[in-house]
């Protein structure tokens, strides 16, 4: 038998931090942001090596385990009943069906990442975060659900009134959340109510995002004269 080559980790070039995967081109730096293409890839996914893995963020096994969970009360209801032995179905077949329906949604994700840009890791946090905000909200009795939209923005002034006070104030250590400024806090809470209107009222607050920084790319210097 040959030996097999020992894999490095590919570093930053800019920095030597470890590099995460983005989509099948491009990677990120996890210390500084910088974006590395992928170089000499093979086209054919079945014959793409990948690196040697390096240390990561978080442990999937309790992911599985509560996927697990999750499909079995979604067959619980379903089927009325959990998966039982001698249940008049072929367990082969069965599995061997979604092996096939699995093959096809892995080539369907690698044929679009070939074909589409990077997924926004902004967008995608943005509404993950976005979503869990309003989830609590709503658990806490509240919600963007129930307000109206000009009492949803004027809750947003009056954090940003309340991060004006800390300054006033001498912007000490918030009252609540010590670690961080008062400003910090409050302009915290102003994106938090932020993520609960997009998410109750079904704006797309993050691609919106985006999208306005692209085109504040564009503007003159001091937006063509303006004072302030």
């Amino acid at each position: 038998m040959h030996p097999q080559p020992i894999q490095t980790p590919e570093t930053c070039p800019s920095c030597n931090g470890p590099l995460a995967r983005i989509n099948s081109a491009l990677r990120e730096c996890e210390q500084c942001g910088h974006l590395k293409k992928e170089s000499n890839r093979m086209k054919n996914p079945a014959a793409t090596p990948q690196p040697m893995p390096t240390a990561g963020r978080q442990d999937v096994l309790p992911l599985v385990i509560a996927d697990l969970h999750a499909r079995d009360a979604f067959g619980r209801k379903k089927y009325g009943t959990t998966l039982q032995t001698h249940n008049g179905r072929d367990p082969l077949m069965d599995a061997y069906q979604e092996q096939l329906d699995q093959v096809l949604y892995f080539r369907q994700e690698l044929a679009e990442r070939e074909t589409s840009f990077p997924k926004s890791r902004f967008v995608a946090a943005f509404n993950a975060m976005a979503e869990e905000v309003n989830q609590n909200a709503i658990d806490k009795g509240w919600g963007g659900e129930d307000g109206n939209d000009g009492e949803l923005i004027a809750l947003c002034h009056s954090e940003l009134s309340e991060a004006l006070e800390a300054l006033r104030n001498g912007n000490g250590p918030d009252d609540k959340i010590p670690e961080f400024t008062g400003v910090e806090a409050e302009l915290a809470d102003v994106i938090i109510r932020i993520m609960d209107m997009a998410v109750a009222k079904k704006w797309s607050v993050a691609k919106a995002i985006e999208a306005k920084i692209a085109f504040n790319k564009t503007r003159p210097y001091k937006h063509g004269g303006k004072r302030f």
